[in-house]
């Protein structure tokens, strides 16, 4: 697989100390004549946090992105630091997984790519964390030349483009539930309800992720669940006895 140049989607800001999208830098130079001043010099690599990135205007065949600038670096272990891994690659290591390894898998990614971020992490933990390039979630390995090497898992956010430079590369598909732009215009906060979220399909794992999420990224906002399993509540409304009677006959 040819080496394709990495380009980012959000960034890291040491001022906010917060992972922003690139939609914020964006919409701002589209309002002032393709200035990006106020975040020059503080966008940086979303993952390591070290490389510096620079924005990229929007052309007639690709959408505006993020590049490192040459001269900067992301830090050992990042996974920006590796070649995509190709289809055939995923494909071979996937294959190679039993049901419980690819639970572990996916559950690293999305806790890796959508948790929140948290800025009392220690820089000493997190730098640590990516040097030990294995237990990156986003780096498979693959037998090239009688030695494995780590290739790297393309991302790709479900509010970003997609457009013909992505070609038909594997990427992991990644988001985070977003009601700000609806409640903005109907001046309003919304309610969510989730219906059985804890199914046959979903593991303990994933079930508790999904409460993380509800409590980091809906606070704000009432959310009603009805399941017959525990999740996180201060409120609960309990039915002892069935909910609807069955017709009689």
């Amino acid at each position: 697989m040819s080496k394709k140049a990495k380009s980012f989607e959000e960034f890291y800001s040491k001022n906010k100390d917060d992972i922003l999208d690139i939609d914020i830098v964006a919409d701002y130079a589209e309002s002032h004549d393709g200035d990006t001043t106020p975040f020059d010099k503080d966008m940086f690599c979303p993952e390591c946090k070290q490389a510096e990135l620079s924005f990229v205007h929007k052309t007639s065949k690709r959408r505006a992105h993020l590049r490192r600038i040459k001269s900067s670096n992301h830090k050992d272990g990042c996974s920006y630091n590796y070649e995509y891994a190709s289809k055939k690659t995923v494909k071979k290591y996937v294959d190679s997984l039993n049901y419980e390894e690819i639970q572990d898998k996916l559950n690293s990614i999305m806790n890796m790519l959508c948790r929140k971020h948290n800025s009392q992490q220690s820089t000493h933990h997190h730098n640590e964390h990516l040097t030990k390039k294995r237990k990156n979630p986003m780096l498979i390995p693959e037998r090239k030349d009688c030695e494995t090497v780590l290739r790297a898992l393309q991302r790709k956010r479900l509010n970003g483009w997609i457009d013909e430079s992505d070609g038909e590369d594997f990427c992991v598909f990644y988001g985070k539930v977003k009601l700000k732009v609806i409640e903005k215009e109907m001046h309003t906060k919304l309610f969510m309800v989730l219906d059985s979220p804890k199914g046959k399909e979903l593991d303990d794992d994933n079930s508790k992720l999904i409460d993380k999420i509800i409590s980091d990224e809906l606070e704000e906002n009432q959310v009603l669940i009805a399941s017959i399993y525990e999740f996180t509540s201060e409120k609960k409304i309990t039915l002892e006895n069935r909910a609807i009677e069955g017709r009689n006959k």
